[in-house]
């Protein structure tokens, strides 16, 4: 018989000689087997070290690799399964798939801007993806003078310099930026202001 609510059971047997016999149990709770502990299959940089925690803590955690702490750090691709037996002492099995993404720095600066708010291209500034850890980006007018710089990844020049829209024309750019475990890299260019 499979139990599905608590309560009182009795169960009566016989043989082939008529002799019966009776018994019965009490179940007081019905324990849920663990499930769903482990976070969602997620995605890291290579070679980037990745804690995994249960989403729950447990009487006992045994890993596929073997350790027995409640998380451990992973840093290879993989399926990691978790073994874990709670207060009941129900064991629930869930595992995680880890994976790699391309973390590499892309570096791209347009050549044109058109700062009139129109709400299209009125911003200039390096578009930069990757794990950026260090970052200054200086525009310079003709005249050497700065007319814009941030340390900010999300900043970009609005075409003015003290409350004053600039004339349009040429300005030069440089931009420093370092990605985490790499070197630092300076790149410069131009940029044409159009009004």
């Amino acid at each position: 018989m499979i139990i599905q609510t608590p309560e009182k059971y009795k169960v009566t047997v016989s043989n082939l000689h008529g002799c019966t016999a009776s018994d019965s149990i009490i179940i007081t709770k019905i324990a849920q087997t663990p499930a769903g502990f482990v976070p969602a299959d997620t995605a890291i940089c290579a070679s980037d070290p990745f804690i995994i925690h249960p989403l729950k803590l447990f009487n006992e955690h045994v890993w596929s690799t073997g350790a027995s702490a409640n998380s451990i750090t992973v840093q290879t691709p993989g399926i990691y399964r978790l073994q874990v037996k709670d207060n009941d002492v129900c064991i629930g099995r869930d595992s995680i798939g880890i994976f790699t993404k391309d973390c590499s720095i892309r570096f791209f600066v347009p050549d044109t801007f058109t700062p009139n708010n129109d709400g299209i291209n009125d911003s200039f500034k390096p578009l930069i993806s990757g794990r950026i850890s260090d970052y200054e980006f200086t525009v310079y007018n003709i005249y050497g003078q700065i007319v814009f710089n941030s340390r900010r990844i999300n900043d970009g020049w609005n075409g003015m310099y003290r409350n004053l829209p600039q004339n349009a024309g040429t300005y030069v750019w440089i931009c420093r930026y370092k990605a985490t475990n790499e070197a630092a890299h300076l790149s410069k260019g131009s940029v044409l202001l159009m009004r």
